[in-house]
């Protein structure tokens, strides 16, 4: 226990500091206060990440090592993104050499969300390089993040992304054995800063899907 408490701090406590003298006291007590609660929670949430994501790295081989075919691991692996690096909802698009466009094939999301309409309005939608965030993110074979999905500009089921409430997608090109094989995109609601150690952490976690993959099964 502190043996030396705050002399003004004493003296308001006993009513002997003028309105205004304890006005401001209690106001600068208050922003400090906020300002060790961030700090605090800004710690507990770095801590929390850290977590999650060791738990995403563990389980990236469990996953991939229960299913027969590289494809079948595609929607617990959206999932696990989700959850391990705290987005919303996440899509997956696979390329299709004979018609050479990406095609959706399959979505998560947390329970609380209604995308139906989203998910409708993707069955069988197919992009060409450089359509849409998929289309763009494929042909340039880099990660591109958009920082609130209503603007883009070039962004494919526009109404069906505003009606969910999506603000930023993540969209990370992912390989198995040559060439890019398919995309990744992942939601948020929330307007979310761009952070390159995020998007570092996550192409990593992809590159560590692809090396596995073409280990277990060979070049795709």
């Amino acid at each position: 226990m502190n043996s030396n408490p705050d002399p003004e701090l004493e003296l308001l406590r006993k009513g002997k500091v003028p309105p205004e003298q304890a006005q401001r006291l209690l106001h600068e007590r208050t922003e400090l206060l906020l300002k060790v609660r961030h700090v605090l929670k800004k710690e507990v949430d770095r801590r929390r990440r850290a977590e999650l994501k060791a738990a995403l790295e563990g389980a990236i081989g469990r996953i991939l090592a229960g299913v027969e075919v590289f494809p079948d691991a595609l929607p617990t692996l959206v999932r696990a993104f989700c959850l391990g690096a705290d987005w919303e909802a996440g899509e997956y698009w696979l390329y299709d050499p004979p018609r050479q466009k990406l095609f959706w094939r399959g979505a998560w999301w947390k329970e609380g969300l209604d995308l139906t309409a989203f998910e409708e309005a993707s069955f069988e939608v197919g992009v060409a390089p450089g359509e849409g965030l998929a289309g763009r993110t494929w042909e340039s074979g880099q990660n591109q993040w958009v920082h609130v999905v209503g603007d883009d500009p070039n962004r494919m089921r526009a109404a069906e992304a505003t009606k969910a409430g999506f603000r930023t997608a993540l969209g990370l090109p992912f390989h198995s054995g040559e060439g890019t094989d398919g995309v990744l995109i992942l939601y948020h609601r929330a307007v979310r800063r761009h952070e390159d150690d995020e998007v570092e952490f996550m192409a990593k976690l992809l590159r560590q899907v692809e090396r596995l993959a073409v280990w277990k099964w060979g070049d795709q």
